[in-house]
C-alpha cells in the first residue's frame, strides 16, 4: 500500500472509532494517519484535517492543552505566513479561539476571532449568518473580558470599611490570609 492509502484507510477508521466514543482507539488510529499525512507537503489539506481531527479526539478526552497545541498547528498550517486567516480556516479557527477561552486566554481568542470575522466579512459579506454569528461572538467575548477586568467589591468586616481588589492569578488568597493573621497577632 501507499501513504495515500493508508493515511485514508486509518482516518477512516479513526473517524469510525470516534462517533462511536472509542477515543483511546480513535486517538492510536489518528497517530497512525498523522505518520502518514506527514509525508504530504504542509499546505495538504490531508495533513491539516488530520492534525484537526488529532486535536478534535484529544478535547474530547479532556486534554486542553494538546488539542491546543495541535489546533495551532492545524491553523498555522491552513493560514501559512497570512495576517489573515483563510476563509478554509475558520472553522478551525473558531475550535481554537474556544480553547483558548477554556484556558482563560481571552485576549488570544478575541484576536483570532476577529481575524475569522474580517475574512467572513470581506468573502462572505457582512449580512452573512455565519459573519452576524461570529460578530456575536467577538461581541460576547469583549463583553467577558470587561467584566472579568472590573474591580470586585469586598467588605472588610474587621473594620467595616469597604476594599476593592482587581482579580488577579494565583497568589492573592495567601496574601490575604497572612495579612489577616498579622492583624489578628497585632491584636493579640
Amino acid at each position: 500500500m501507499n501513504q495515500a492509502t493508508d493515511w485514508e484507510l486509518y482516518c477512516s477508521f479513526a473517524e469510525s472509532a470516534f462517533l462511536k466514543n472509542n477515543l483511546t482507539v480513535a486517538e492510536v488510529l489518528i497517530r497512525h494517519a498523522l505518520d502518514c499525512a506527514y509525508t504530504f507537503p504542509p499546505d495538504d489539506p490531508r495533513l491539516i484535517s488530520t492534525v484537526e481531527h488529532f486535536g478534535d479526539i484529544l478535547l474530547a478526552q479532556g486534554r486542553l492543552n494538546e488539542a491546543l497545541t495541535e489546533f495551532k498547528c492545524a491553523y498555522t498550517l491552513a493560514n501559512g505566513d497570512n495576517q489573515t486567516p483563510s476563509l478554509d480556516s475558520i472553522t478551525l479557527g473558531q475550535k481554537l479561539a474556544s480553547c483558548h477561552i477554556q484556558n482563560g486566554e481571552l485576549a488570544e481568542a478575541k484576536n483570532i476571532l476577529s481575524g475569522c470575522l474580517a475574512t467572513c466579512s470581506e468573502f462572505l459579506g457582512k449580512r452573512h449568518d455565519f459573519t452576524v454569528a461570529l460578530a456575536q461572538k467577538v461581541k460576547d467575548l469583549e463583553e467577558k473580558q470587561v467584566s472579568m477586568s472590573s474591580p470586585v467589591r469586598l467588605f472588610n468586616f474587621e473594620q467595616g470599611t469597604k476594599i476593592s481588589m482587581m482579580p488577579s492569578s494565583a497568589g492573592t488568597s495567601s496574601a490575604v490570609k497572612a495579612g489577616l493573621n498579622d492583624k489578628k497577632e497585632t491584636k493579640t
